[in-house]
């Protein structure tokens, strides 16, 4: 086997070493080929389109298994922006300072030492430069709100681009393209690194439409959890309602009869339990005196008469 014939062995047999060496060491399970890429493969190969071999294709899946992941943990990371960027505007709409920005901005409060006269009420100047630093916190604070709320709002159109499938499926695309490139100028310095162009362009349309559903099933996921939290608070709140409506009609006595009653009854049943053990225990009690009464005592024992 010459140099060449090696070369090319080492290359069919594990090409991911050649833009990822670490996944040699490694290596996992590829992860099956999705049905809508079997199909994909079948029209290909009905129309005379050059498809990649099987362990391209492999690696292909892998890249998709990693965007998919990408792409789910984006879609959880844009919820969790949103909900960011919304507490705090409506904080703001109401007229409330957002901790965030109250805590970091405050007038200091200072301990005087005992004795000390109370020169924050008393003199002049202090009351003055009081009102001025007051003044000016609250100033700093409505511009420290708007500065976090374009923050939060930056986070929120970041977090969007992410999870944009045209963007996404292109990233996808490209993915596999320079993958397919180091493999083709691997094996073939001169060979043709467009071969796969098309077959990917069909597999990124794919992954494309794999996105959209997964987006589907991320916003039905979230109104559905939405739904549960708004039927459990109104249960919660129509349970408390009955509470309160039956306890204001019924006199107060009922009330804590019935709320002691079983407490009550408890109570009796351990007085009854405690009687009936103590019974025995006197008993016994008398029976070990008596016993230690006749027993003989320890100077009877050494000097016997």
């Amino acid at each position: 086997m010459g140099p060449a014939t090696t070369a090319a062995h080492r290359l069919s047999a594990s090409p991911s070493c050649i833009s990822h060496p670490t996944r040699c060491r490694t290596p996992r399970r590829p992860p099956p080929i999705p049905d809508a890429w079997t199909k994909v493969i079948a029209v290909c190969n009905t129309e005379m389109i050059k498809v990649p071999p099987p362990l391209v294709l492999e690696h292909f899946g892998t890249i998709r298994a990693d965007a998919l992941k990408e792409y789910q943990h984006a879609q959880k990371q844009l919820q969790k922006a949103l909900v960011t960027y919304e507490r705090f505007g409506q904080a703001c709409d109401n007229g409330a300072v957002p901790s965030i920005v109250s805590n970091a901005m405050k007038v200091p409060t200072l301990q005087l030492l005992k004795g000390t006269p109370d020169v924050e009420s008393t003199d002049a100047d202090v009351v003055n430069l009081k009102g001025i630093a007051t003044d000016t916190c609250d100033t700093a604070r409505g511009n420290a709100a708007d500065y976090v709320r374009a923050i939060y709002t930056a986070q929120v159109a970041d977090c969007k681009q992410a999870v944009h499938t045209v963007k996404c499926a292109d990233r996808f695309a490209a993915d596999l393209t320079a993958y397919g490139k180091e493999i083709i100028q691997s094996a073939q310095s001169d060979g043709d690194v467009r071969i796969w162009d098309a077959c990917i362009l069909r597999l990124r349309t794919a992954f494309a439409a794999e996105l959209t559903n997964l987006s589907y099933d991320f916003a039905a996921k979230l109104r559905s959890e939405a739904l549960d939290k708004e039927t459990k608070a109104n249960a919660v709140a129509t349970a408390r309602t009955a509470v309160e409506t039956s306890s204001a009609a019924r006199p107060i006595e009922a009330i804590l009869k019935e709320s002691t009653g079983p407490l009550d009854k408890r109570i009796a049943e351990l007085e009854k339990q405690l009687q009936s053990t103590s019974r025995p225990l006197a008993s016994s009690l008398k029976a070990d005196a008596k016993a230690k009464a006749k027993a003989p005592t320890r100077s009877q024992r050494r000097n016997p008469r």
